[in-house]
């Protein structure tokens, strides 16, 4: 999975997103999730998932293995998965990392609500 990474400014809009990053190397964390489905371009559905995480590391690398984890873990439980990303803040900038198309929309809209969590 070819991934993007992007940075906006943490006030440029309100979310839910905590200030702060997840480690997901710590057991018994929650991974907050939100599973969208959103109209392409060309007019179908796309389902893409969001998750509030990064890697203990955080570099680009190992963000990227994360999210292919995450996203195994969220087709696993029978969530639909066309396209994802990681979120997290990094020196008070929310940081997108995942697939480009969906990195792109999520700079432009922000992070949606969570609608799903799991624990490590």
């Amino acid at each position: 999975m070819a991934t993007s990474l992007s940075r906006v400014n943490k006030s440029s809009w309100d979310s839910g997103l905590q200030a702060g990053y997840h480690l997901v190397t710590e057991v018994g964390m929650q991974i907050n999730f939100a599973h969208v489905r959103v109209p392409s371009v060309s007019g179908a559905d796309i389902n893409y998932v969001l998750f509030e995480s990064r890697s203990a590391t955080g570099t680009f690398g190992d963000n990227a293995a994360l999210l292919a984890q995450l996203t195994m873990r969220a087709r696993a439980s029978g969530l639909r998965v066309d396209q994802s990303a990681l979120v997290f803040v990094e020196a008070e900038q929310i940081r997108f990392q995942g697939t480009k198309p969906l990195v792109d929309h999520l700079s432009r809209t922000g992070v949606p609500g969570w609608t799903h969590s799991f624990d490590t």
